[in-house]
């Protein structure tokens, strides 16, 4: 597990989207998180998921400081900052940061 790479998702998150309230850093604070978990972890695996479908996304757009992400099928994937903030909490009791 790498402490520094949650310090810097915690920091994107708690600095500059707060000041800039800008969806698209929401998405990079959760590759960040996911980078500092191992590979094999429950959390991991989740954040590899809502990633992974956003690289192949169709269709992704912002609306009311939130990331929508469509998939071929139109099925919605909403990254807002309770999520995030859920992931982060989540990832600090992993890592014990």
């Amino acid at each position: 597990m790498n402490i520094e790479l949650f310090k810097d998702a915690e920091r994107i998150f708690n600095t500059s989207y707060k000041l800039t309230q800008d969806p698209k850093l929401l998405s990079l604070v959760l590759e960040k998180l996911q980078k500092s978990l191992d590979q094999n972890s429950e959390l991991s695996n989740e954040l590899k998921e809502i990633i992974t479908l956003k690289k192949n996304c169709n269709i992704e757009f912002t609306r009311s400081n939130k990331r929508i992400i469509c998939d071929e099928d139109y099925n919605l994937t909403i990254i807002d900052s309770k999520l995030v903030e859920g992931y982060l909490q989540k990832t600090k009791l992993l890592i014990g940061a």
